[in-house]
């Protein structure tokens, strides 16, 4: 009963996944929850390109290109969403999605690193500058939080890559009010299991199809609901401390030997 689930489709979807061919345009499949792994890896070796082969001006006016480029047709072929299927049978929006993304996010490291030589020119006053930061921080994460889950005023979606990314380097700086609460040991551990958690929840579902809900999901939902998140959290954790770990503290040790040489 539990190999029912992998067909022939779940094999090669596997198989793309393996050999990164998933959501950059040489396949149409664009489903599942790791469709975004590809896309980063091409999207990071992109990136690395542009800044070892041009001048650091020349790489930041070609990231700033490639970052508005790819937003402009990605929210505009989506009619305002974020697709990642392949566009017109080439464009692959999952690896816009990637370009974009990488993009903002070395835009804004580099905004960033100069805004910290600044900052006490900028704001010489620490309460002012927390108060302003706070005010920053909560009225983002309203707008935010108004057009995901109420569907507020968005008249075009780069407002959202605006406000996010404002809400983002606001978190880094940790100079306000909502950036200082969630600088917490709980959310670091949060963040550590998260995308194990993540990556690992479409097999735990496949297991607690097969049992724990063919039994108790229809008489006790709420006890199922219960059980299937900390068993999903419990897998996610075991993936953690099993595999991303050891590959991590691996990849940490081959990349310090291979600078000695």
């Amino acid at each position: 009963m539990f190999f029912k689930h992998f067909s022939m489709d779940s094999i090669l979807n596997a198989l793309s996944d393996l050999f990164l061919l998933r959501c950059v345009g040489v396949t149409f499949d664009y489903r599942g929850i790791n469709w975004y792994v590809s896309p980063f890896f091409y999207g990071s070796l992109l990136y690395c390109f542009l800044f070892s082969a041009m001048k650091r001006r020349g790489a930041i006016l070609s990231t700033g290109i490639l970052t508005g480029l790819s937003f402009t047709f990605l929210i505009n072929y989506g009619r305002g969403t974020f697709l990642r299927e392949t566009a017109c049978y080439i464009i692959s929006l999952g690896l816009l999605r990637a370009t974009g993304g990488l993009g903002t996010g070395i835009l804004l490291c580099i905004f960033l690193e100069h805004f910290r030589k600044l900052q006490h020119l900028l704001f010489p006053n620490m309460k002012i500058r927390g108060l302003i930061f706070s005010a920053v921080e909560i009225v983002t994460f309203l707008l935010l939080l108004k057009i995901f889950l109420f569907g507020g005023p968005c008249p075009n979606k780069f407002s959202i890559v605006l406000l996010f990314s404002l809400l983002f380097a606001c978190f880094v700086l940790r100079f306000g009010i909502l950036s200082r609460l969630c600088d917490q040991k709980i959310f670091y551990a949060l963040g550590r299991y998260s995308y194990s958690i993540y990556v690992m929840q479409q097999i735990s579902f496949v297991i607690l199809g097969a049992t724990l809900w063919r039994i108790f999901v229809v008489r006790y939902p709420i006890c199922c609901l219960a059980i299937s998140l900390f068993f999903c959290t419990f897998v996610g954790i075991a993936v953690y401390y099993l595999i991303e770990r050891p590959c991590f503290v691996w990849f940490l040790r081959r990349t310090e030997s291979l600078k000695e040489r």
